[in-house]
């Protein structure tokens, strides 16, 4: 991948998750086998852990809903799925849907086309590219303002 002899090319990867539910599948392994057996990738790999949930400082449902998910108390519909509370999901059901989920996260955003800090406090995460890629198009158009033409007329005098 990019001509690179690195794990993912040598690309930059965040890769997320509880790791106490990374294991390694070795059919038909005994447990020594299965704790013997590792990814060729631990070696290239840095863990980082998370020191601190900023969003939790000012959500309490919210740091009581992760907690509850990682203690295993959170109640679960079919095939041990959570459902997510209705305040962190929108339903897609259309277009509309699209521009629900865009003006639910960057409210207002005209009045904030400056302000980084309005910025990183907000994303809109969505596994394919071309989600990702329509999201962002459709963000951005809020950024465009009315075209302005300025005509300049510029006249250039020799040195004497």
């Amino acid at each position: 991948m990019f001509g690179v002899d690195l794990p993912f090319g040598g690309k930059i990867m965040v890769l997320e998750g509880d790791f106490r539910q990374v294991v390694p599948v070795v059919v038909g392994g005994t447990r020594s086998q299965v704790v013997k057996a590792e990814s060729h990738l631990w070696s290239s790999i840095k863990v980082l852990h998370l020191a601190d949930n900023i969003r939790a400082h000012n959500d309490q449902s919210f740091f009581d809903f992760l907690l509850r998910i990682d203690n295993g108390e959170e109640l679960t519909v079919e095939d041990n799925m959570i459902r997510n509370p209705d305040l962190m999901a929108i339903s897609f059901v259309g277009e509309h849907s699209t521009h629900h989920l865009i003006e639910s996260t960057f409210s207002n955003l005209s009045s904030h086309t400056y302000d980084p800090e309005y910025m990183m406090d907000r994303a809109l995460i969505t596994p394919l590219n071309d989600d990702v890629n329509k999201l962002n198009e459709r963000v951005l158009q809020a950024f465009i303002d009315e075209e302005e033409v300025i005509y300049i007329h510029l006249i250039l005098y020799p040195r004497i």
